[in-house]
């Protein structure tokens, strides 16, 4: 167990904490972020459902998102300012972490000789990776992810400040359209942040998890994504719960992580 710093884009440092399996020479990587306001390192004593990959030979990278963890800022809460800088915040955010990905899969590959990495994450987390993976199709291999792993995403990112239920929570929609954000301006900047176009792997390498009746990231939007992505009925996971305890069920409900191992080994999905 470790930690990794390397320069951000957002000009401070990134910080990755990294997992090993014991006695696994050269493991694939499951690199796996996580959602907003989610302050890992505040979170003693909750089990980490993910550590579950270490058993099953994969290695586990935990990247903090810009603004989280210990790269809050001084007088921020984890996730203040992505919320309180929208929209154009979310758009740099994504663009910046996914050079930060893109690092981070580069060095996990040559650290154990090539083998295969997965990139993937919750709610926020999910959508990161899929702007990642997405906007990077052109990209040499080494620095792109073999498959994906989404948990509570939708194909609607630039709308999720305004239909999302947390960020109605939040007062969010009010306060852009009081800035003069109003719902068709939001749409026009959607293309700067939404997934475009098929796939961007494989289909076959790419597994969600829908939680059907999330209203945060709303589930008729993720399934949307899944069809346009045209993903194997058995690679999407449904589940009859909303946003968080889809992301809580995982604690219990390892199925997500089993696919994912057998894929990295080189196995058959098994759900």
């Amino acid at each position: 167990e470790y930690w990794l710093r390397a320069p951000s884009p957002m000009g401070d440092t990134l910080w990755a904490h990294v997992y090993e399996p014991e006695g696994v020479a050269n493991p694939p990587t499951a690199i796996l972020c996580h959602g907003l306001g989610v302050e890992s390192e505040l979170l003693n004593g909750v089990v980490d459902s993910t550590l579950d990959l270490l058993g099953r030979g994969i290695r586990v990278v935990h990247p903090s998102a810009p603004g989280h963890n210990r790269r809050c800022e001084p007088g921020w809460y984890g996730g203040e300012r992505l919320l309180a800088t929208q929209p154009l915040g979310a758009i740099e955010h994504l663009n910046a972490t996914a050079v930060e990905l893109a690092v981070l899969i580069r060095w996990a590959r040559e650290k154990s000789g090539g083998a295969p990495v997965a990139l993937g994450g919750t709610s926020l987390g999910a959508l990161t990776a899929q702007f990642m993976a997405d906007r990077t199709r052109d990209w040499a291999p080494s620095w792109r992810p073999d498959d994906l792993l989404l948990v509570t995403t939708s194909a609607m990112t630039g709308l999720l400040s305004s239909v999302s239920s947390l960020a109605h929570a939040a007062g969010l929609p009010a306060a852009l359209a009081g800035a003069g954000w109003a719902t068709e301006a939001l749409a026009r900047l959607s293309p700067l942040s939404d997934p475009a176009g098929p796939a961007p792997l494989d289909p076959e390498n790419i597994l969600m998890l829908v939680g059907m009746r999330d209203t945060v990231t709303p589930a008729e939007d993720g399934m949307v994504l899944a069809r346009r992505w045209s993903l194997p009925a058995s690679n999407v996971i449904l589940r009859e719960r909303g946003h968080f305890s889809a992301a809580i069920g995982l604690l219990f409900d390892r199925a997500p992580y089993v696919a994912l191992a057998a894929r990295l080994n080189g196995r058959g999905p098994d759900l």
